[in-house]
């Protein structure tokens, strides 16, 4: 294999297949709130919805509906998760999904491929 013969076309198609791949890499985060949230079930404790989660960092924390149910709210570049407690776990889920800037579609759609 002489790397000296190889044509001008032949390294440019390289260059830019690795530089597609370095893309995909750095822009993908695979801990999501729309990836997290698809482990997430109802029935779940709010300790287990934490540990999948990860801590509640927002000000929504124990906020109460008027039907008395808690919710806690996970948010991230990309949109926020609700989760609706009462005492016995989780009665309802809602993704609000917000992809609104360049860099946050190709998340999406690099994510789709990997999640």
């Amino acid at each position: 294999m002489n790397l000296k013969r190889w044509s001008w076309t032949s390294w440019i198609t390289i260059l830019l297949v690795i530089g597609a791949i370095c893309f995909s890499l750095i822009v993908y985060r695979g801990g999501s709130i729309r990836s997290k949230s698809k482990r997430v079930y109802v029935g779940m404790t709010k300790q287990q919805v934490e540990a999948v989660m990860g801590k509640v960092r927002n000000s929504y924390k124990g906020k109460r509906t008027p039907d008395r149910r808690s919710v806690l709210t996970w948010d991230d570049d990309d949109g926020s998760f609700d989760a609706y407690f009462d005492e016995n776990g989780i009665l309802d889920m809602k993704l609000f999904y917000q992809a609104d800037n360049l860099n946050a579609k190709v998340r999406s759609l690099v994510g789709t491929f990997l999640d």
